[in-house]
């Protein structure tokens, strides 16, 4: 970890403002996420990626209302609601016939 020698102090709400040439450089823009771990005595923040709001996954998201979701969280949801789907998957050769529901889920389609 490298020291950016900037030195900033907290508002009365616990706020700090980072420099814009530390925004610049890691890419940070207005109403970004940003991650906030710990990790000794040190506060760690990372620009939080784009990931599911129910598993915090990043594959396979799609943006609904300005959250993201997984397809497999969407199917989940309609199966706890007792919707009916039905799915089409890629398959793969040679897997077993239980590993094939956990490929990449090509279209999910109501039945109606």
């Amino acid at each position: 970890m490298k020291t950016t020698g900037v030195i900033r102090k907290l508002d009365e709400l616990g706020r700090i403002t980072l420099p814009i040439e530390l925004r610049r450089s890691l890419d940070l823009d207005v109403k970004d996420a940003l991650e906030i771990t710990v990790e000794d005595d040190c506060i760690i923040l990372k620009k939080a990626e784009n990931a599911d709001i129910f598993t915090g996954g990043t594959e396979d998201l799609i943006e609904y209302e300005g959250k993201k979701v997984s397809k497999a969280s969407i199917l989940a949801l309609a199966k706890l609601a007792g919707l009916k789907i039905k799915a089409t998957y890629t398959i793969y050769k040679r897997l077993p016939p239980q590993q094939i529901v956990c490929c990449a889920a090509a279209f999910y389609l109501p039945v109606l």
